[in-house]
């Protein structure tokens, strides 16, 4: 009676960590991970863009992601133009923290689930953008004022979702970041 507890409960053990790494994007065929994310420069979001101070403007904040994509093993051995040769990116979502002097409304412009559409080939790199900050943001009471000192941090949780191509079984590839908030950018 014991062995056989003791063989439903180890039973039970490995269904439930099998399921957990199999989520695991380490655990898939092809691992595509965030390489660089704004081409390692710092991410900012401005109310205005006076760089031409004849010409302002309101910039749009497009982040731009490096995913590389390679073999779970250095042993394994896939081909470009092969079944399963490639990674497929087809969403993400974004999550706010506002930083200490940043508003606690930020955390309404967060992001579940929006689409995002790239194939990273296995053994190399892909680049695609997101659009960090929706314009509507920059017209709230509590964005810094394009003529105004004020500037704050948050934290962006990103957590991007795909597939191997060939497959459907879809798996998380997290990623994060420090945005910087003030109200113009200009070449001073």
């Amino acid at each position: 009676m014991k062995s056989r507890a003791l063989l439903a409960l180890l039973a039970a053990a490995l269904l439930t960590s099998g399921c957990a790494m199999n989520n695991n994007n380490e655990w898939q065929t092809i691992v595509c991970s965030v390489k660089l994310l704004n081409e390692g420069a710092p991410i900012v979001s401005a109310a205005a863009n006076v760089t031409d101070p004849m010409n302002p403007y309101v910039p749009l904040d497009m982040i731009s992601v490096r995913f590389w994509a390679r073999p779970y093993s250095s042993a394994s051995t896939i081909t470009s133009e092969g079944a399963y040769s490639a990674f497929i990116i087809t969403g993400y979502s974004a999550t706010w923290t506002p930083g200490a002097n940043a508003p606690a409304e930020l955390t309404t412009y967060n992001v579940t689930r929006n689409n995002l559409s790239l194939r990273v080939p296995v053994n190399e790199e892909a680049v695609t953008q997101f659009l960090l900050c929706r314009q509507e943001i920059k017209q709230e009471a509590w964005y810094p004022a394009a003529d105004s000192a004020v500037i704050y941090t948050a934290n962006l949780d990103l957590v991007f979702y795909g597939h191997v191509e060939g497959s459907e079984h879809e798996v998380a590839i997290p990623a994060g970041t420090t945005v910087t908030f003030l109200g113009a950018i200009s070449n001073n």
